[in-house]
């Protein structure tokens, strides 16, 4: 690696300052998480996905500052800093976070109770109104209906009922009218 000791040191702080910033990003998901609920299966897709580019991001610069060489005091070093970002920034970030999150949840909660349910309200009467309409008409086409003749096509009746009706180029066959 390094000859000096202060090289190496630089480094491992070079790596803590990685885990700072791995540990910000992973902020990222967490604050989605806090707004937008998942299922465990989604939460893993995250954290696979996270894992991944962390990997990358630790293998990168294991081969630039580490000069090819990867020690496991690199991944001792972006866990402290990530620790350190846990344990400072992140917890406020998530205080405040967490405190927002619930204030809009207060606020989206008075507003349905404040304008959307009325709202809903006026709306169903109304709809309830236009549907008592809908089902009185439709009662009354209903009786009209069954009131009227009804017509029977292609039914085999007595033939004295069926007059044929020969008019030179087609047979028609008269439909049977029945009264209910």
């Amino acid at each position: 690696m390094y000859d000096s000791t202060a090289e190496n040191l630089a480094v491992l702080g070079d790596f803590a300052l990685v885990g700072f910033a791995l540990a910000f990003v992973y902020e990222g998901f967490r604050t989605l998480r806090v707004f937008i609920p998942h299922n465990g299966l989604a939460v893993g897709v995250e954290d696979f996905a996270f894992l991944c580019f962390a990997g990358l991001v630790t293998f990168a610069y294991s081969m630039e500052l580490g000069t090819g060489e990867f020690r496991m005091l690199f991944v001792v070093a972006l866990a402290f800093g990530g620790a350190v970002y846990f344990l400072t920034l992140g917890a406020l970030i998530s205080f405040v976070i967490n405190k927002f999150a619930n204030a809009l949840r207060k606020l989206f909660k008075k507003i349905y109770h404040v304008i959307i349910k009325p709202a809903l309200r006026i709306i169903c009467k109304i709809a309830l109104k236009f549907i008592k309409n809908f089902v009185v008409i439709y009662n009354s086409i209903k009786k009209l209906l069954k009131s009227m003749l009804r017509l029977v096509y292609n039914r085999r009746t007595p033939l004295r009922r069926n007059k044929k009706i020969m008019d030179g180029k087609n047979d028609v066959i008269k439909a049977k009218v029945k009264k209910r």
